[in-house]
């Protein structure tokens, strides 16, 4: 009875000491986690700790974004949850997320392999809503979710895509895959809508694929046609549709030449954006094409050409299509438009890359050096003097510098510029005006400006405008004063002549009057090399008509400057009256040097008086008795030179 009684209280002391040991066991049971309602299986499992329940960062990752969720790096943990990038340790009391750091009221706890939070703490970071059952140890987890309500295919600006719609913005990451080509759209918090994705029917996409990749992430999937980049971009009138388009299609670069001007052609399925780098060392054009895809029969064309060797075309990057010029020669360019808003044209420019300054027997040469370019046309450009050489199809090239003029001749210096898109501009700046011709060199690219040196640069010659003051000279039928037409024409002279180097000394700049022997003594005292005296002839039958000379007799040197004078102003159609000599007339007779007296035409013809009353008549015999005055230096240089 006593043994019986010891075997009783032996086997309730063992059952006491059994559910003792159970205890802790029981009480803690495993949190069940649900998400939306549905249950969401974690390895390891949620820890529960004085009514707080722990969750297993990594395994909730893994069970919300797949495989390639989480990962650790050393002793921190990367997460990418719903789109949210988050790092965090154990035993931080900070977390970041996206970039930035929030600080935690709880630290990281670890586990074996996986780091903890409390499920508030989580709820809070990923935007949930979070609700415990003690009683049935259930974490109820509520993502707030948008419906993906369709799919469609789209094609705009000739780039094929296509379209997701939902019921808000979503949260998207997009991704390209390979073998087989496609693009994965992943949509957070997000859930799929009854309904099949559309059929294929698009040039770039072989059809599309949707599912529910995990409780809160859509995934949708575009099987590709082949490899090619897209960009993705919320539609601007309805946010909650995600449009995704391919890039531009590059399909073909090709190089021409029509009329001597070479062009570059690229052409794409839908209008280009481009930037162009022009490169040295080898020289060659390159053509960048951001957000474009190259589908090209040819990605290399050999090219006959004097400047191009080549045109490449590649995938640089794969959002990025490069084309590449190979020069064999440095080029520059300017791009033009096309008729089809889907090319990118450039024309190529050659470039002007010397410039140089020669003295030759009678000549000043400028020699332009270009690449390629020798159509040009030329300005003589005044105040101040200069000549203006345009070279169409160039560009200057960026290491060019100005060059100054040599010794006393009448360059000051050449300096280029870029007059326009399509011309580049070389000046010539003078001391002087000049008479020039501008040819292109036989066998070269180079440009050559002879400029014919002045015969009267550095004369001494004096002009004097007849009458003057009180005494008007001749009058015109129409009361025309010879006086005025002679300082008029006396000026317009001395212009010409010293815009050609000459130093010019008038008698009389104004209405007055200069006695003759004054006129002749003022040329004296000047040392002038010759005396030009002008006037307007008069006669008492209006039939009286043409130019008519006077020169001192004996006086070679003055007859063969009036005889030169005398043809220059024919050529005006002037008639040549004669070349007289008079030792009469005091302008021609006390002046040390050839003097001759002009009598340009009749102001007593009624033709010959509108030609006089005319200002650009006037210019024009100014320039007819220039022309006679430097051919006579002219002579005298060579009869000098003859000696």
């Amino acid at each position: 009875m006593q043994q019986s009684s010891f075997s009783r209280g032996y086997a309730l002391a063992l059952l006491l000491l059994l559910l003792f040991w159970l205890a802790p066991l029981v009480a803690a049971a495993v949190p069940q986690v649900l998400l939306n309602g549905e249950l969401l299986p974690l390895t390891p499992a949620p820890l529960e700790s004085a009514g707080s329940v722990q969750l297993p960062l990594r395994a909730l990752a893994l069970a919300l974004g797949g495989e390639q969720a989480a990962a650790w790096e050393g002793e921190v943990l990367d997460l990418k949850v719903n789109g949210q990038e988050i790092r965090l340790r154990e035993g931080a009391t900070e977390v970041e997320v996206n970039g930035s750091r929030r600080r935690l009221s709880a630290a990281v706890l670890r586990a074996g392999e996986d780091l903890y939070l409390p499920a508030s703490l989580v709820a809070e970071l990923l935007g949930y809503r979070s609700v415990w059952d003690e009683e049935k140890h259930i974490l109820s987890l509520e993502a707030p979710l948008a419906r993906v309500e369709a799919l469609s295919y789209a094609e705009r600006d000739g780039r094929p895509g296509f379209s997701i719609v939902a019921t808000r913005p979503l949260r998207y990451e997009v991704r390209s895959l390979a073998n087989p080509p496609r693009l994965v759209v992943d949509l957070y918090d997000a859930r799929l809508a009854a309904g099949d994705p559309p059929v294929p029917g698009n040039s770039a996409i072989r059809g599309l694929r949707a599912r529910q990749f995990a409780p809160t992430v859509v995934r949708v999937v575009a099987d590709l046609v082949q490899p090619v980049s897209f960009a993705a971009e919320r539609d601007p009138a309805r946010p909650q549709q995600l449009n995704l388009r391919a890039y531009r299609v590059v399909t073909r670069a090709s190089f021409s030449r029509t009329e001597g001007q070479g062009r570059l052609t690229i052409q794409g399925s839908a209008p280009l954006v481009y930037e162009v780098k022009v490169l040295e060392s080898p020289p060659r054009l390159v053509v960048d094409l951001p957000q474009a895809v190259l589908q090209a029969a040819e990605t290399e064309q050999a090219v006959d050409d004097p400047a191009v060797a080549k045109v490449r075309l590649s995938q640089f990057q794969p959002d990025l299509v490069r084309v590449v010029l190979d020069l064999k020669t440095p080029l520059s360019y300017r791009p033009v438009l096309t008729e089809d808003s889907r090319q990118v044209a450039l024309e190529l420019l050659d470039q002007v890359v010397g410039l140089q300054v020669e003295e030759v027997p009678g000549k000043t040469r400028v020699i332009i050096e270009t690449t390629g370019a020798t159509a040009f046309s030329a300005l003589h450009l005044t105040q101040p003097e200069r000549l203006a050489i345009d070279i169409l199809g160039a560009a200057v090239s960026p290491q060019l510098q100005p060059v100054a003029g040599q010794g006393e001749g009448p360059v000051r210096q050449v300096r280029a510029a870029q007059f326009n898109s399509e011309t580049a501009r070389v000046v010539v700046d003078l001391t002087h005006s000049v008479g020039y011709q501008v040819v292109k060199e036989e066998g070269s690219h180079r440009i050559v400006v002879e400029i014919n040196r002045s015969a009267v640069l550095g004369k001494r010659i004096v002009v004097d405008p007849g009458h003057g003051g009180a005494d008007p000279g001749a009058f015109g039928r129409s009361g025309l004063r010879e006086k005025d037409v002679n300082l008029d024409l006396g000026r317009r002279l001395a212009e010409v002549l010293q815009n050609r180097g000459a130093e010019v000394f008038l008698t009389r700049s104004d209405d007055t009057f200069v006695p003759l022997y004054d006129r002749a003594a003022l040329a004296n005292a000047q040392q002038g090399q010759i005396f030009v005296s002008l006037h307007a002839n008069s006669f008492r039958h209006q039939y009286a008509n043409g130019s008519e000379m006077y020169y001192y007799p004996g006086n070679e040197k003055a007859k063969r400057l009036a005889e030169l004078i005398s043809d220059e102003l024919t050529g005006l159609g002037l008639a040549n009256r004669a070349i007289k000599a008079n030792k009469e007339f005091v302008v021609v007779r006390e002046p040390k040097m050839p003097a001759v007296l002009v009598e340009v035409a009749f102001l007593s013809n009624p033709d010959e008086e509108k030609l006089l009353a005319d200002a650009g008549f006037r210019q024009q015999a100014a320039e007819a008795i220039a022309r006679g005055i430097e051919r006579y230096f002219q002579e005298e240089g060579r009869a000098a030179a003859a000696q």
